[in-house]
């Protein structure tokens, strides 16, 4: 394909935080290497879905999960083309 997928996985987010904490290390680094290359990227989520023990819980998973991705876009250094911002809970 034309572009770089890198998929943030909220499973190891939930149930790992320190390893997830380098899942976030590692994105932004490629994020950064593929930007640079000049070539695009998609960051997204993992499709599965992933709830918590109650509606408040799932609900703690979905902003963490979207927190997540505003931290690997916080952590470029080199300046995309462009952003193109999808979500919200379905």
């Amino acid at each position: 394909s034309d572009y770089e997928k890198v998929v943030l996985d909220v499973q190891v987010m939930v149930s790992d935080p320190d390893a997830f904490a380098q899942h976030l290390h590692n994105a932004a680094r490629i994020a950064n290497k593929v930007i640079a290359e000049g070539r695009d990227m998609v960051l997204m989520t993992s499709r599965e879905l992933v709830t918590g023990q109650s509606s408040d819980a799932s609900l703690a998973v979905a902003a963490a999960a979207s927190l997540a991705l505003v931290e690997v876009v916080g952590a470029l250094t080199v300046r995309p083309r462009f952003i193109i911002a999808k979500g919200g809970i379905t």
